[in-house]
């Protein structure tokens, strides 16, 4: 007998046009799948580095609710100042990002006005934020002077464009009202829902705006996502004995990861269907082309090969066509990612919205391999198995007589 490797070869060889079908229906089903799973964790991915761009850092520390009954602005920058300096010691003076979050209401010229929240960024370190929130028309806030930086919602509700003046009043200390002229540098485009009512300062107007040098939020960066739960750890050790609240993205995500959780959720269902129907598809056809030689199973059989040796050459048939086609389609699936990921998938409007990121990027991940293989393997295995096996539950004549 031959050795059973060289006989499935023999055997895929003789029947080129049958397993070609066989091999273009694994590849197809397998590149489908592979690229589903490329884009759907694209999404969900897009939408945390969305959220860490804007929103949090890696790692986010702001001022717990008790500290709004604070009158004093001396006593909140001298706060200000001291958690600075513990941040500082942690990870370093240059890795901490502070801002002032104050909501305010603008004018506009024509007497429109908007409520909404207000940033003092410093546009010079905010270089994630800068490459999320590209401007729509003019340009980003620069370090210095009086300008403003808004989202195209309130830019549409106030009926201004680049170059307009805008005046800002806030309620500070003690109730006392502060306002500034500002000059709409830029507006930005509609990446996610949570900066649709959303305007940056630079960081000095915004202290100039509470007459005090302080700041009530701080952000700090993880080489990478995997490491903020450690450092979240640290700095709340840190600050144990301020009035401060510490959250890596995760916690501090709130509204904007449950949409990364619903989408993510949303494309794992889809996933999963396809899953399930490029398997069942695979074991189908696989389970046909079994049937269909049945009088060749019967004449092995005839000449001395044993059940369980059949199976095996069945198997190795099987697993030879699916591995040879899953690396043809893994080969396309990488070049159709790496074409994508050069530029990604521009969104607009509602897609926006509902997946929190301007551009969709796909995303590969280990597991998506084991999923891969589990439906185009696994599934081809038990396509082979399960039909050879009621086959050879008879004998050599009844497989004969029914081939």
């Amino acid at each position: 007998m031959q050795k059973p490797l060289a006989l499935a070869w023999r055997n895929l060889s003789r029947n080129p046009r049958r397993n070609l079908i066989a091999a273009i229906t694994i590849f197809v089903s397998a590149l489908v799948l592979l690229c589903s799973l490329f884009l759907a964790d694209g999404i969900s991915d897009g939408i945390v580095r969305n959220l860490v761009a804007i929103e949090s850092g890696t790692v986010f520390v702001s001022y717990k609710k008790e500290t709004d009954a604070i009158k004093d602005p001396a006593e909140f920058a001298a706060m200000h100042r001291h958690v600075q300096s513990v941040l500082s010691d942690v990870v370093g003076a240059q890795q901490v990002r502070t801002r002032l979050r104050f909501d305010g209401i603008l004018f506009g010229p024509g007497g429109d006005t908007a409520t909404l929240a207000l940033k003092g960024i410093d546009p010079a370190r905010e270089t994630q934020l800068a490459s999320y929130l590209v401007p729509k028309s003019g340009r980003m806030i620069a370090a210095e002077g009086q300008e403003i930086y808004l989202s195209e919602q309130v830019a549409a509700q106030l009926r201004v464009r680049p170059g307009d003046r805008i005046t800002l009043v806030l309620n500070t200390w003690g109730n006392q009202i502060n306002a500034v002229d500002l000059t709409l540098a830029g507006v930005f485009g509609n990446v996610a829902p949570w900066v649709d009512y959303t305007g940056y300062v630079s960081l000095p107007t915004a202290r100039e705006l509470y007459a005090v040098d302080m700041s009530n939020q701080y952000l700090l960066d993880t080489p990478d996502l995997g490491g903020a739960a450690a450092l979240e750890g640290r700095v709340a050790e840190a600050l144990a004995d301020q009035p401060v609240q510490v959250r890596n993205y995760h916690r501090a995500g709130g509204f904007q990861l449950g949409i990364a959780s619903a989408n993510r959720y949303t494309f794992l269902a889809f996933s999963s269907v396809l899953f399930v129907v490029v398997g069942m598809g695979i074991a189908s056809l696989i389970s046909i082309t079994v049937r269909e030689r049945a009088p060749e199973l019967g004449m092995l059989l005839a000449i001395g090969y044993r059940g369980p040796q059949l199976i095996v050459l069945l198997l190795l048939e099987v697993l030879i066509l699916a591995a040879m086609a899953m690396l043809a389609a893994g080969a396309t699936g990488s070049a159709i990612y790496a074409a994508i990921a050069s530029q990604g998938i521009e969104l607009s409007g509602v897609a926006r919205n509902a997946f929190g990121t301007a551009r969709l990027m796909p995303a590969a991940h280990p597991y998506q391999l084991a999923v891969l293989a589990t439906a185009c393997l696994g599934m081809a295995v038990l396509g082979a198995i399960v039909p050879a096996a009621r086959i050879l539950r008879l004998n050599t004549d009844e497989i004969l007589r029914k081939g």
